[in-house]
């Protein structure tokens, strides 16, 4: 029983430590891009705006890298959820630019944000701080979920060894009191049961 409450107990550690991991990585690669749309609506030369848009975020401190998303790429991202179907050639799909940013040296955001929507109307910058923050409060959620998981195995885990021992003292009463008049003391006693499970615990967790 010892053995299995060590096993769940390193699979919850082990939960929790990927959790952070990833979640770390998904924030830090969220942190380090943002995105720029080009609303596809009536009277909106996309093209054009593209341009101007990249041109402005090539000139601009702090960003490392410009990709501009193609048409085709962007038909391939609304698949999953669209089908293959025509109904994507009917739609206005907006273009999309990814800009990496310089994590030594980041961008004004909002200045940037205001640039674009004085220069180019029909262009939203995306920080990805929403979803960010979905990220993280998901990671904390499931590292309570984790450490409540963890503490339940513990509980259960000292209960485990409270009754072994009271147990173990029980069918061996006879011994208990020969050794009482032979002189033991409590802590004689209590050693030798502390050493005995100590032990058997050592055991059952390397196993687990």
């Amino acid at each position: 029983a010892m053995a299995a409450m060590c096993y769940l107990a390193v699979l919850a550690i082990g939960a929790l430590l990927m959790t952070a991991t990833a979640v770390d990585n998904w924030t830090s690669q969220i942190a380090s891009e943002v995105t720029v749309q080009i609303t596809a609506a009536d009277g909106v030369d996309v093209d054009g705006d593209t341009a101007k848009v990249e041109q402005i975020l090539r000139t601009t401190s702090g960003v490392a890298d410009v990709i501009v998303v193609s048409p085709d790429t962007a038909r391939k991202l609304l698949e999953p959820w669209l089908g293959r179907s025509g109904i994507l050639d009917d739609l206005p799909i907006p273009r999309l630019i990814n800009v990496s940013i310089d994590k030594s040296s980041p961008p004004d955001l909002e200045l940037l944000r205001a640039t674009l929507a004085t220069q180019v109307p029909s262009a939203t910058l995306d920080t990805h701080r929403r979803w960010q923050a979905e990220l993280i409060s998901m990671a904390r959620s499931l590292t309570w979920l984790a450490i409540a998981v963890l503490s339940l195995i513990v509980a259960a885990a000292i209960v485990l060894v409270v009754y072994a021992t009271r147990a173990a003292m029980e069918a061996n009463r006879e011994v208990i009191e020969v050794l009482y008049l032979a002189g033991a003391r409590d802590s004689f006693i209590s050693r030798a049961v502390l050493w005995r499970f100590c032990l058997t615990g050592l055991k059952a967790g390397l196993i687990g």
